[in-house]
């Protein structure tokens, strides 16, 4: 089944994951994949993605792309929501994510997650 995509964006600890989770309990048409995840599942990505230089950030981003369009067309699901970043800090600089890696998921929608400073320490 090639699956509707919507895609959730998010700083770490905005609630992303919580938010997505809960929607999909109460909407089983819905299914959550995370970049994370899907990058945990490649063997050529398996090197810790946060402390990669940004080049080698965004040669990962095209295997997680690449694993994502598998996953959409071989799911059970008619409806997927991508949990993912715009911007990754490995720990030197942030680094954005090439709007063509984003495009690539073919989303439906995008939705970003906000929440003030405060909120995102306490989660």
């Amino acid at each position: 089944m090639n699956a509707t995509v919507v895609a959730v964006f998010g700083v770490s600890g905005v609630g992303k994951t919580t938010l997505i989770s809960d929607f999909c309990v109460r909407n089983p048409e819905f299914e959550r994949v995370s970049g994370g995840s899907l990058l945990a599942a490649s063997p050529e990505a398996q090197e810790e993605l946060r402390t990669q230089p940004a080049e080698k950030i965004h040669e990962t981003q095209l295997l997680l792309r690449e694993g994502f369009m598998k996953y959409k067309i071989a799911g059970k699901r008619k409806f997927l929501i991508f949990d993912g970043h715009l911007i990754i800090d490995n720990n030197e600089t942030l680094v954005e994510i090439p709007f063509d890696i984003i495009a690539g998921l073919e989303p439906k929608g995008i939705v970003v997650v906000t929440a003030s400073a405060a909120q995102i320490l306490r989660n």
